[in-house]
């Protein structure tokens, strides 16, 4: 019999705190760069109209960074009142492969993604950054201003979403936030949560890009991460065209990020171009190069944050006592 720990979106929210998740962020991406992570690309299963299933193995560094991720997205499924994102990830023991932890994978997707686009304001964005942006209105939505809250002193965010009631309900429960600013208002224009903003966050699932004319506007730093398929795009050429476009993984992002895809086939951008974030975490690339810069990190999201960020809420909760046993 085997015995294995499972942790709820409950679980992982108090095991997993923002902060915590990202220094694991930090230290995924830094073994990514340094070659010491296996990550296999992700495989696709088309299950109908709108809807696939995603399979992402992998191993990391941590006790129990070996297993893989298992969910769904389906298009439909917010109109029904249920989760754009649904599935599990398992853990394994590193040295005995035996299945160690089961694990909510909504709620850890929306952490992680927003503790790595924490760690990419953190070492791309400008110190003085005071001013966020965010398009969307969904639970990533959430840990994204989170994030960007935990590495820089944001005193006001502005927030679009294509649903008014939406932003109006995202931007309600934001103020309630102990750790969001006091000054949090809706706009009806995309734009307006961009030009005059340092960092400006995309989490929709656009087909065609939300963010345009921030090509114009000197010392910004974006973080997109709601597109994941060569069909979606969040972002429009000219920005990548006009900035140092730092990304999770190269070969993921060539694969699977339409913007990315579609800068590459037009001219815009070469392979060459793209930074890793890990290359940046360990200096042996440079990100920000001056205060004007444009930067720009795009993430589809991999397994080792996953399993890095998975190892670490295992670790917790079993010191803490969280989460619940089960015997298979």
């Amino acid at each position: 019999m085997t015995e294995i720990l499972t942790l709820s979106a409950e679980d992982l929210s108090a095991a997993l705190p923002m902060r915590a998740a990202i220094e694991a962020m930090r230290t995924a991406f830094a073994a990514l760069s340094a070659g010491e992570v296996e990550l296999p690309h992700r495989t696709r299963v088309e299950t109908g109209v709108g809807a696939v299933l995603l399979v992402m193995p992998g191993a990391a560094p941590g006790p129990f960074g070996l297993g893989a991720k298992i969910v769904s997205v389906v298009e439909q499924n917010p109109e029904r009142g249920l989760p754009l994102v649904s599935g599990a990830v398992l853990l394994l023991d590193r040295d005995t492969g035996q299945p160690a932890a089961l694990l909510n994978a909504e709620r850890l997707t929306e952490i992680r993604t927003g503790a790595t686009s924490g760690l990419a304001t953190d070492v791309l964005a400008r110190r003085d950054a005071r001013k966020l942006g965010i398009l969307g209105a969904g639970r990533q939505a959430r840990t994204q201003a989170e994030a960007v809250c935990a590495v820089r002193e944001i005193k006001e965010v502005r927030v679009w979403s294509r649903t008014r009631q939406r932003a109006d309900m995202f931007a309600s429960d934001l103020r309630e936030a102990s750790w969001a600013p006091p000054e949090v208002s809706v706009v009806d224009d995309p734009s307006a949560a961009v030009i005059g903003f340092d960092v400006v966050c995309t989490a929709t699932a656009a087909k065609y890009p939300v963010l345009v004319g921030a090509h114009g506007w000197p010392g910004l730093h974006v973080n997109a991460v709601g597109s994941f398929t060569p069909r979606m795009r969040e972002i429009e050429t000219d920005l990548l065209g006009a900035a140092r476009v730092v990304v999770d993984y190269r070969p993921a992002v060539m694969e699977e990020a339409g913007e990315i895809i579609e800068a590459i086939d037009v001219g815009a951008l070469t392979p060459d171009e793209l930074i890793e974030l890990g290359d940046v975490v360990r200096r042996v690339a440079r990100g920000r190069t001056s205060p004007d810069d444009i930067t720009v990190f795009k993430s589809v999201g991999i397994a080792v944050q996953d399993l890095v960020a998975g190892s670490l809420a295992v670790e917790r909760a079993r010191a803490e006592g969280l989460g619940t046993t089960v015997t298979l």
